[in-house]
């Protein structure tokens, strides 16, 4: 019997601290111990009839409490990828970037033990996963290529 098929979003939460490429921090959250431990990017599911940008910003609000006063741009990277979950599902997960107000304060929800804004060197190394790794790496150069 096939599985259905689940999407997801990913929001790469970053902002700029000044008008350099080293003044760039990308935002990490540590899963739960339940849910994997692990360092990631904002994720979560799309909801039947729900569009992946509403899915987005839901998900931006309910794990890190950005709503859309506080960003200031959503960069469609053209990144997704498809990996099979714990549960046995294949699920398409499709990746944006987030600028956000450098001064936003974010507030973590119960999936999360911890975040931590850094570089992107930090960031490719506290990864775990290929896949969310190339989708910061495609959001550095597009960010690069924009203003600065």
């Amino acid at each position: 019997m096939a599985k259905d098929r689940v999407y997801q979003i990913e929001g790469i939460v970053f902002r700029r601290k000044g008008e350099k490429p080293k003044d760039i921090d990308f935002l990490l959250l540590k899963r739960i111990p339940e849910g994997g431990g692990f360092w990631q990017p904002v994720t979560g599911g799309v909801h039947v009839k729900e569009k992946r940008m509403d899915a987005l910003k839901r998900e931006l609000k309910e794990e890190v409490n950005i709503n859309t006063k506080n960003i200031e741009k959503i960069i469609n990277i053209r990144h997704s990828f498809s990996f099979i979950n714990r549960d046995g599902n294949k699920l398409d997960e499709y990746v944006f970037g987030v600028e956000i107000d450098p001064k936003k304060e974010i507030a973590i929800s119960r999936e999360h033990t911890e975040a931590k804004w850094v570089n992107l060197k930090k960031a490719l190394k506290m990864l775990k996963y290929k896949n969310n790794k190339d989708g910061f790496k495609k959001l550095y150069k597009i960010i690069l290529n924009s203003r600065m």
